[in-house]
This record gives structure tokens, sequence and C-alpha cells, in this order.
């Protein structure tokens, strides 16, 4: 469905050499964000072939497994699931089937990508609302919203509030409908925003600004510490009297902990040092007036 509204669209089949990737792309905003702090510069401001090589490489390395099944099964079925472009050739849904139809060529085959062709298009400015408009006029079938990686939607989540929600151009019931199943409601979506903010400060904390893709395995971890910052910071969730600036603390140090159990020298035994899953259970665990490093004041 488009629009909020289901018809029969026609198939057509398209050369590849007429398409882009999707330079704004939401399933790889964690990589855009981060090849801008590296470089400089946004992969919407490259030329097509220099964008489109960039963003294949991104396809390539995040969907490792799920490449080869799919290309296996392009290989044997042909392409089963059309794409969804815009008027002037920029693909809006099936980016990941368009990389792996053009490696296909690329190796002597001679597909087209078969697509639907939407009546709206990219203007001269590439703005990036207009992308996230078009995504979510289109309802994205089960598969396509699991491209959507741990850290992906947090930076979704984050533009949403400070491209509409700030701007007052949509309230949050209207981007929790077009988040479809990223969020379940209000509450899911402000607790998300929470998180992303968090994980916002701890790259800038660490030195690692822009670097998203660094924090792809770290969503376990932030979503306990927000749910104790959040308690800590209401006077709750602990058994004496503290300050701002003692949770201020907490979370810097629960900070340099996160980098620590994801940047250790995987290559040495735990043996006489601190085992990276008895400081998560000691220092993130739920029950935070139970033991918890929080929970008294001798703990900190």
């Amino acid at each position: 469905s488009y629009d909020g509204k289901t018809d029969v669209w026609p198939v057509h089949e398209i050369p590849v050499k007429f398409l882009t990737l999707n330079f704004y792309n939401s399933r790889l905003i964690a990589e855009f964000r981060e090849y801008e702090q590296r470089e400089g510069k946004s992969v919407s401001s490259l030329l097509k072939n220099e964008s489109d090589k960039i963003i294949k490489k991104f396809i390539l390395n995040k969907y490792q497994k799920r490449n080869e099944l799919t290309l296996k099964d392009i290989k044997e079925k042909g392409q089963q699931k059309p794409g969804v472009v815009t008027s002037n050739g920029i693909i809006v849904s099936g980016n990941r089937r368009y990389t792996l139809i053009s490696e296909i060529n690329e190796q002597g085959g001679n597909m087209k990508f078969e697509a639907i062709i939407l009546p709206d298009s990219y203007g001269d400015n590439n703005s990036k609302k207009v992308l996230l408009e078009l995504e979510n006029r289109l309802q994205f079938d089960e598969d396509e919203k699991v491209d959507y990686g741990p850290i992906a939607k947090y930076l979704l989540i984050s533009d949403y509030f400070k491209n509409y929600i700030d701007e007052n151009e949509l309230s949050k019931n209207q981007v929790i409908e077009r988040l479809g199943n990223l969020v379940k409601n209000e509450q899911d979506l402000n607790k998300k925003f929470k998180i992303s903010k968090y994980m916002e400060e701890y790259l800038i904390h660490t030195d690692q600004e822009g670097l998203w893709t660094n924090l792809e395995k770290t969503e376990d971890l932030f979503i306990n510490l927000t749910s104790s910052l959040e308690q800590f910071y209401n006077n709750k969730g602990s058994n004496w009297e503290h300050t701002d600036d003692d949770v201020d603390d907490y979370k810097f140090i629960g900070f340099d902990i996160i980098r620590w159990v994801y940047n250790r020298d995987k290559g040495k035994s735990d043996r006489n040092r601190f085992a990276p899953k008895d400081v998560r259970t000691f220092y993130f665990q739920k029950k935070r007036t139970e033991g918890a490093i929080f929970a008294n004041e001798k703990g900190l």
C-alpha cells in the first residue's frame, strides 16, 4: 500500500544503469553518519557512481549472511519481490536486492531490476525529509523492516524528534504510526529517544563522535543504563540520598565500562581480570536496590 491506499501497481523491468541507490536509506543511517564524520562530506553530495559504490559496500558488509541466501535465491528463481523506485530512478525499497543483482551483472549476468515506479521524485536539493516522507508513505513488508539494525532505529527516532516533533511538523502519534513496529507506543518512543541521546553522549565522551557503527553490540547495555539513570535522576532506585552529580559520575563510569567491554583484547583470557559478564551484571543489573553498585553510597 502507498499513501494509505492499496492499489495494483504495474511492475517494470528497468536496466540497472538507470537507477541509483538510496543515499538517504534510513537502514544505513549509522553508516552514513560515520562516513560523513570521517570524510567531512555526505554520501548524498557525491556523484552517482561514487555514491553507489560506497552504498553497495555498506550493504554487502552489513547483511553478509542474508545476502548469501538472497543471492542464491535470485540466481535460482530470479527476483521474486519487486522494488520501488521514484520517477527519477532513486530506489526507495529494494536497495539490497538491487545491489545483489548488480553483483550478478558484474559477473557476466544481464538482469534487470523489477520495480514499481512511484509518481514522486526527489527534488534537485535531495532533501532528506523527502526520503522520510516517501519511505513512510510506502508500507514496507516485514522482511524490509528486519533490515533496521539495533542502532539504526535509535538514530531514526532521534531524527524524527529533531526534524519533525521538535519543529511541530508531526505529533508523536503521527511519528509512531510512521515508524510501524519499530516502536510500540508513546512511552516506548520516548524511552528509545532517551537511549539515543545517551548513545550520542557516550560517543562524544569516548572521543568517537559520529562513529555510530561502534555501538552495534551495545544496545542491551544502553537500555539498562538508561533505565537506571532515569530512576536515579528522579531520586528512585537507591537506598541513599544522592545528587545529580553522583548520578553523572555513575553515568560516565558506565560509559567507560561499555567501552572497555567491547574494546578489550578478546585474544586474552579473562583469568585474573574482571570478567565482562560479571561487570555487566554488577553495574547494569536490573534490580538496582539489590546489590547493584549504586544501591548504597559506599558502592559508588
